[in-house]
């Protein structure tokens, strides 16, 4: 599967957290 991408910082997030461990938005998983 893609990865999620953080709506804020728009990082790639490959990771099961409810947040961006880039800068910590919540996400809508």
């Amino acid at each position: 599967p893609d990865p999620l991408q953080c709506p804020k910082c728009l990082k790639p997030i490959v990771t099961e957290a409810s947040f961006c461990p880039w800068c910590g938005t919540k996400l809508d998983l």
